[in-house]
């Protein structure tokens, strides 16, 4: 069962899902819309991508990888064509019995810039969420920190999970810090 405007009201307002900042004109019908950060993670130049590679010299990010904060009023240019890894401002506390979707807002998506589909939240994720951002378009697309970007949808399970995100056995994304995160492939057990 998707969650309406007025069950995600109800699990917010009892404690049950976090989302913060929390933005009641970001409230749509069936979805919560999210906004981006300042902060954009891109592969730099030419070199190849292992999945498989652990991460060197103390830094989360992989050589390859430029990090980029976006100041105050400023834009990220994403080149046409181009892919960008970003986040939400938005801290999200899923509980055990609610899933969360990822998804594209249409208005974004008709200018030609949507996210890959890896957004999918499992029960019990705490964080800010990473986004993969792709510009379909020939144009340069200007990224504006706090543009709404996507939109949460909640699903309801039926019963609870036997465990939930936050697991010792998957939980690469636990506790994401502000920004986002690269890829942690080579961390599965």
């Amino acid at each position: 069962m998707i969650l309406g405007d007025k069950d995600i009201l109800d699990a917010v307002h009892h404690g049950a899902l976090s989302i913060d900042p929390w933005v009641p004109e970001n409230l749509q019908p069936a979805s919560i819309d999210l906004t981006l950060d300042s902060i954009f993670i891109e592969l730099s130049g030419y070199s190849p991508v292992y999945a498989d590679v652990p991460r060197t010299g103390g830094t989360d990010e992989p050589s390859g990888y430029r990090r980029t904060e976006v100041a105050e009023g400023d834009y990220f240019d994403l080149k046409p064509g181009g892919f960008v890894l970003g986040s939400t401002v938005e801290h999200l506390s899923i509980p055990a019995h609610l899933v969360g979707e990822v998804r594209d807002k249409s208005s974004v998506a008709r200018l030609g810039l949507s996210l890959l589909p890896a957004g999918y939240i499992d029960p019990g994720f705490r964080g800010h969420v990473t986004l993969e951002i792709v510009n379909h378009t020939r144009h340069v697309w200007c990224l504006k920190p706090g543009m709404r970007i996507a939109q949460i949808v909640f699903y309801a399970m039926f019963n609870r999970p036997r465990w939930v995100y936050g697991n010792a056995y998957c939980s690469r994304y636990q506790d994401q810090p502000r920004g986002p995160v690269v890829s942690r492939l080579h961390e599965r057990p």
